[in-house]
């Protein structure tokens, strides 16, 4: 994708590329030719099989411990369900055939929103987690 260098900008947060990438998705499955959809899928599938995965799993063994002691166990539950249903939209994304360039379009908006909506939460339980230590 163009603009998947700004993903991999340092100064740039984990939420601040996955809202990046919501946006790269949204845009390949609105208007993207058959050939730049495939390229941008396969850019796609390695953000999410790599740094976010990582993000995830980081999220899972480190912040959500210490967020569900403060008390935000319903919230980090919710989380959890958004990391799951990220891997669930991953391995959907991986087994469409390029014939099947629709499927990838509509894959592609619902790994689009749940990005964002992953990354609202995030936020959220940032500003929740710093205001019950307060």
């Amino acid at each position: 994708m163009t603009q998947t260098s700004n993903t991999n900008d340092p100064s740039v947060d984990a939420r601040e590329r996955a809202r990046l990438l919501a946006l790269q998705a949204m845009a390949l499955a609105e208007r993207a030719d058959i050939a730049r959809l495939e390229q941008g899928v396969r850019e796609i599938q390695q953000y999410l099989a790599g740094e976010l995965e990582m993000e995830l799993e980081d999220e899972e063994e480190n912040a959500f411990p210490a967020l569900a002691r403060q008390g935000l166990r319903g919230e980090v539950e919710e989380a959890m369900h958004q990391h799951a249903l990220l891997r669930g939209l991953r391995y959907k994304l991986m087994r469409i055939q390029p014939e099947e360039p629709e499927r990838w379009r509509e894959v592609l908006l619902e790994i689009a929103a749940s990005l964002r909506r992953h990354a609202e939460l995030e936020e959220d339980l940032r500003r929740g987690g710093t205001e019950k230590r307060c």
